[in-house]
């Protein structure tokens, strides 16, 4: 077996990065267990942790990222605040969006992460917008987007693939297999 390339370092942050976001996500599902304590639906990313930790680590400070409803673990990977992250889930004042997005539409300008975004495909067209303003202004930095299988099959993905390349913008597409595209054709 050859031997990995990765320095011990980073696969020890790696590997701690991808259990807090576990951690996080399961602590989510024990106080959804508990009545009136997390207000709406928690849309979770169980497997994904390595995506997230992988992806944001090879990211600069002033790079962007845009993310979907499973955004957790992008949040955390990009060092988002873990108290002010609960809190805006929670629905408290103290959250990083005053308790008014919830879970599913955070933003959170700290950490550079642009928005989350609960429309299945709509993140790149976003993400597109950020490496438009990005190259416009000549900045060095990047976008990268977040999305998943199911989004893969939307108009809008393709449409802003198709423009960042004739455009040649800065923008990373992630989609990540979840393996939970909302229709599939019958057999």
């Amino acid at each position: 077996m050859e031997e990995s390339h990765v320095p011990a370092e980073l696969q020890l942050r790696l590997y701690r990065q991808m259990v807090l976001i576990r951690r996080f996500e399961e602590r989510l599902v024990s106080l959804s267990r508990e009545p009136d304590r997390l207000p709406g639906m928690q849309i979770l990313a169980n497997g994904q942790e390595a995506v997230a930790a992988g992806v944001v680590s090879a990211l600069a400070p002033e790079d962007v990222i845009v993310s979907n409803h499973r955004s957790h673990g992008h949040l955390i990977a990009r060092d988002a605040d873990l108290k002010t992250l609960m809190a805006e889930i929670m629905a408290k004042a103290d959250g990083v969006n005053g308790g008014k997005a919830g879970t599913l539409h955070l933003t959170v300008p700290a950490v550079n992460a642009l928005m989350t975004s609960t429309v299945v495909g709509a993140g790149p067209p976003m993400a597109l917008g950020a490496a438009f303003a990005q190259q416009y202004r000549s900045k060095k930095d990047i976008t990268v987007v977040f999305f998943g299988d199911g989004a893969a099959a939307e108009g809008s993905v393709h449409e802003a693939m198709n423009l960042a390349g004739v455009w040649k913008l800065p923008l990373l597409f992630v989609c990540e297999n979840n393996c939970w595209a909302g229709a599939q054709r019958p057999q």
